[in-house]
C-alpha cells in the first residue's frame, strides 16, 4: 500500500514483499515474470487516476538515499471499498496462513447486520459482499480469524 501524491516519488519495495500465484514457497527471483500495480480508490472519492510508472529497476540493495518511502507488506490488515458504497462492498486482504474468518458488519449501535464465514488462503484474497437492503449511514466491518484480529474499517452506506 503507497500513498499517492502529486510530487513524484520513490519506493522501495523489498524482495520478501513479492508473493507466487503459483506456489506458497517463497519466490525465487527467476520466477518473476510480470508486475501488477492495482489502483484502488479509496479515499480519493475518484475513479480517474492519471498515474505514471517508470524508471522500475531491481537491485540487490536499496540505495538509502534515493529511498522516499519503503513498502511494508501488508499482512494481517484488509481494505475495504468502495466507501462510500452503494451496498457493493469488496475485502483485500492479505492472510499469512490458511484459515477461516469470520466477518461481522454492524450498524454504529452494535446490532449486528451480517454475520458470515470466508475461507482464506496464504497470501492474497479478494472478498465480494452484497449489502444492498441496508439503511444509509454508517456501518462497521470486522474481520477475524482464530490466528488473527484484521481490524475493523468504518463504511459509509448510501
Amino acid at each position: 500500500m503507497v500513498d499517492l501524491s502529486e510530487e513524484e516519488q520513490t519506493y522501495y519495495i523489498p524482495f520478501e514483499a513479492f508473493t507466487s500465484v503459483g506456489t506458497q514457497k517463497p519466490i525465487n527471483a527467476n520466477d518473476l515474470t510480470t508486475l501488477t500495480f492495482t489502483f484502488l480508490p479509496l479515499e480519493a472519492n475518484t475513479t480517474e487516476l492519471d498515474l505514471y510508472i517508470s524508471d522500475v529497476k531491481f537491485t540487490k540493495t536499496a540505495v538509502e538515499e534515493l529511498i522516499v518511502n519503503k513498502v511494508e507488506k501488508f499482512e494481517n490488515e484488509f481494505v475495504a471499498y468502495p466507501n462510500p458504497s452503494k451496498g457493493n462492498v469488496n475485502l483485500l486482504l492479505f492472510s499469512k496462513v490458511d484459515t477461516d474468518a469470520e466477518v461481522v458488519l454492524t450498524d454504529i449501535t452494535g446490532k449486528t447486520i451480517y454475520r458470515g464465514k470466508a475461507e482464506l488462503t496464504t497470501g492474497k484474497n479478494e472478498l465480494e459482499f452484497n449489502f444492498t437492503s441496508l439503511k444509509t449511514g454508517m456501518h462497521l466491518l470486522k474481520v477475524a480469524s482464530k490466528e488473527s484480529d484484521y481490524g475493523t474499517s468504518k463504511l459509509i452506506f448510501r
